[in-house]
C-alpha cells in the first residue's frame, strides 16, 4: 500500500515496477518490482526509472543471441540512454543506495518484506508485535481455511489478541503497530480480513497522518474480490 503509481508491467509475467514510499507526502524513496500472480513480496529494483531501465535493457541484452536482429537495437538504446544520463548528471548505477538508507529506519518486517518506517520519538511510536511474520501468516492460513463461521471465530481467538495489543499501542502513541498488523492482514488477501483491514489499516495511517493512504486502502477494499 506504499506504491501509489505503477510505472511498468511486463504483460507475459504479469510482473509490475512501483515507485516506493513510506509517507505520501514524501517523494518515492525507488522502485520496487511485485509479482502478484505469485505471492504479496516486494523486492528492490532501482532507486530511480532510468536505473531501471538500463537494467531492464541490460538483462535483455544478455539473453539475446549474437545473430538476433534486435542485439544492435538494444545497444544503441543503452549507448544512448548512459550519455543522457551522464549529461543529466543521473546515476543509473546507484547499487541500492536509497534502500540501504531507508533500511536504516525500519522498525519491522511485514509480509512484504520490505518493512515499514514510522516516526520513534524517545521510543514512542512503535512496539512489536508479539508474533513473528511466520507465526502469524500461519494463524491467518488457519482462519481463511475455515469451512464455518463457528470454527473460524474460534481460529480467530489469537488474532483478536493482536487487534487488541495494537488498540493499547495506539493509546500510547505507538501507531506503527497497528500500520505492521494491518499490512499483514491486507498482505495475506483472504477476503474474510477485509473487515478487520477495513478497520486497522486506515486508521493507522490517519493516526500516522498519511491520510491519503487511508483513502486508496479504502477505496481498494471497496473493489476487491476473493484473492
Amino acid at each position: 500500500v506504499s506504491t501509489q503509481s505503477t510505472v511498468l508491467v511486463m504483460l507475459e509475467s504479469q510482473i509490475h515496477w512501483g515507485y516506493f514510499r513510506d509517507d505520501p507526502k514524501e517523494l518515492p524513496s525507488f522502485i520496487v518490482q511485485a509479482n502478484p500472480e505469485k505471492d504479496c513480496v516486494l523486492k528492490y529494483a532501482a532507486d530511480n526509472i532510468l536505473e531501471l531501465i538500463h537494467i531492464l535493457l541490460t538483462e535483455q541484452l544478455g539473453k539475446l543471441k549474437s545473430q538476433n536482429k534486435d542485439l544492435a537495437s538494444i545497444k544503441r538504446l543503452i549507448e544512448k540512454l548512459e550519455k543522457f544520463c551522464k549529461g543529466e548528471n543521473v546515476d543509473i548505477n546507484c547499487r541500492q543506495k536509497a534502500l540501504k538508507q531507508r533500511n536504516k529506519k525500519k522498525v519491522a518486517s511485514t509480509f512484504h518484506k520490505l518493512g515499514i518506517n514510522v516516526p520513534v520519538v524517545n521510543d514512542i511510536g512503535y512496539r512489536p508485535l508479539h508474533q513473528e511474520d511466520t507465526t502469524l501468516r500461519k494463524m491467518m492460513d488457519k482462519v481463511a481455511k475455515c469451512n464455518n463461521q463457528a470454527d473460524r471465530v474460534k481460529a480467530f481467538s489469537p488474532l483478536h489478541e493482536e487487534i487488541t495489543f495494537v488498540q493499547f499501542a495506539n493509546d500510547e502513541s505507538d501507531f506503527g503497530s497497528g500500520l505492521e498488523l494491518g499490512l499483514d492482514f491486507f498482505l495475506h488477501g483472504a477476503q474474510c480480513f477485509h473487515k478487520t483491514v477495513s478497520k486497522l489499516l486506515p486508521s493507522a495511517y490517519k493516526l500516522l497522518k498519511r491520510d491519503l493512504y487511508a483513502e486508496i486502502i479504502e477505496s481498494h477494499l471497496a473493489k476487491r474480490g476473493d484473492k
